[in-house]
């Protein structure tokens, strides 16, 4: 989140003006700032000098989290959020590997039984945001004849802590891997994006994703920078977002693509005032690109980045229309290359994988390790995703494996599927055969549409069409997403093996 002092500039400036809104409660930048001092007197009062060396929170987006986001971002005290729908065996093993002894929490989202939540390192503190005895923390005394920045600057708090980020990547395969940063880029980006866009304090911004993931907290982030207002409503209630958008008379937001689809749905043709939207963090079909430019008009635009390399391409409005089959192209501070299994550079339309270049890469993973090539003298990371570039430097993605010699082109494959009348959705994993060729299909129909042996025989031959194989499939009354968007493989492999050929 952003710092006190950005905060109190702002409370200066429209104190009684919301910073934050939900469906029941907000919060003025006053409010904001004389909470955050709150949070930052109690944790200087807890801790002194030793503060906490990563601090965490497993909690859905409100307004209570976000003083305390702030008190940490000033008293430099890394932190990190963690998807509070995965299992609690999960998020103990992630608060380990972190380092947590500092965790917010919301025991009423958390599904942890009777016996004590055991998260984070030995003699962390946990503060439940749900308990009666939080008021405590909420309302600590914040008089003082030292205004509270001048406490932790006479301590020496910012000189002594340097920066460090940690985030998390996804883990929708797997344990999610903690990504360190030594360095903070959200001065560099900020400064383009609000630039290049136009943005300002008059902007509304719909948070839509978790404040857990890199997205959803880096675009906060900044629209708080501008003093801008915040709008929270829930990933989980599509109708909550729609709803909120001519409300509000909402004006920018980040989505993702399913996300997309299921708002512009209850939209319906309700005028709204967005002029920025913002879709990524999964597969954007071309048919969901062209749906999305005839109903809300020339304001969407398309992203791809990944955890580690941060936002690395963007394609217009414009570019969606025309070459809605690419994710666009790098901007500013951005390189990509295009490599083959020995790590050398590929020229124009030849498929390999995905290499990065940005201001905004990643130190290291947190067992120190980085996929990291060098090209002529330039630090690159190397993506899981296969993909190749026009002679214009559009980025095409063919699909994310993580392997070099995979050239399969499965989101076509998945496009084609959910382009079917009676498909809604559509879901594909990679097996684990030699060559990849094999794959597994998880769908969900549409109302009133059957399983029939002629849909599974035309899956069948859309999968050879791209020379793959249709091992498994499911169908399932609707595909599992985090509330982040993206796909959950545990559970679809949950739901493939019990097995159901159409």
């Amino acid at each position: 989140m952003i710092h006190l002092k950005a905060i109190r500039e702002h409370a200066a400036l429209s104190p009684s003006r919301a910073a934050v809104v939900t469906a029941n409660s907000h919060m003025s930048w006053l409010e904001l700032q004389i909470k955050t001092e709150s949070k930052i007197r109690f944790l200087l009062t807890q801790f002194g000098t030793n503060l906490p060396t990563q601090a965490c929170y497993i909690l859905p987006n409100r307004t209570e989290l976000l003083p305390w986001l702030a008190a940490f971002v000033t008293l430099g005290i890394p932190v990190t959020g963690l998807d509070y729908t995965l299992p609690l065996a999960t998020l103990r093993k992630l608060a380990t590997v972190i380092g947590a002894d500092l965790l917010l929490v919301s025991t009423t989202a958390l599904d942890y039984g009777d016996g004590p939540l055991e998260i984070g390192t030995p003699g962390s503190l946990h503060l439940d945001l749900d308990s009666p005895t939080h008021v405590y923390t909420a309302t600590t005394d914040t008089s003082s004849s030292v205004d509270i920045l001048e406490d932790v600057r006479s301590l020496g708090i910012e000189q002594q802590r340097p920066y460090c980020s940690v985030g998390l990547t996804s883990g929708t395969s797997g344990l999610p891997k903690p990504v360190i940063r030594r360095g903070s880029f959200d001065q560099r980006r900020f400064a383009y994006f609000t630039q290049h866009y136009g943005f300002s304090r008059e902007d509304r911004f719909l948070v839509s994703m978790p404040l857990y993931h890199a997205a959803g907290n880096g675009w906060a982030r900044l629209f708080m920078s501008l003093g801008a207002t915040l709008y929270f409503a829930s990933a989980d209630a599509p109708e909550e977002l729609a709803k909120a958008i001519p409300r509000y008379g909402i004006t920018a937001s980040v989505m993702v693509p399913y996300l997309l689809d299921a708002v512009i749905d209850t939209l319906g043709g309700r005028a709204v005032t967005l002029r920025w939207v913002l879709v990524g963090g999964k597969h954007f079909p071309p048919s969901q690109k062209q749906r999305a430019l005839e109903k809300l008009g020339p304001v969407i635009y398309e992203y791809y980045g990944t955890t580690e390399t941060g936002v690395n391409t963007i394609a217009e409005p414009d570019d969606l229309a025309r070459y809605p089959a690419s994710v666009g192209r790098a901007y500013d501070g951005n390189m990509i290359a295009v490599v083959d299994a020995a790590c050398r550079p590929l020229g124009p339309r030849e498929a390999g994988t995905v290499a990065i270049a940005s201001y905004m890469n990643m130190s290291h993973y947190g067992d120190g390790s980085a996929n990291e090539i060098f090209i002529d003298g330039d630090r690159y990371l190397l993506t899981p995703d296969q993909g190749y570039l026009d002679g214009e430097g559009r980025l095409y993605l063919l699909n994310r494996s993580a392997r070099p010699d995979n050239h399969s082109h499965l989101y076509r494959l998945e496009d084609a599927i959910r382009y079917m009348p009676c498909i809604a959705d559509v879901a594909l994993l990679q097996s684990d055969d030699q060559d990849g060729s094999k794959i597994d299909c998880v769908i969900s129909l549409r109302a009133h549409a059957q399983e029939t042996p002629q849909l599974h025989h035309r899956l069948q031959a859309l999968a050879a069409e791209e020379f793959l194989q249709l091992a498994r499939c499911r169908v399932a009354p609707r595909i599992p997403y985090s509330p982040s968007g993206k796909v959950r493989a545990s559970d679809l492999q949950l739901l493939l093996s019990d097995i159901h050929i159409l």
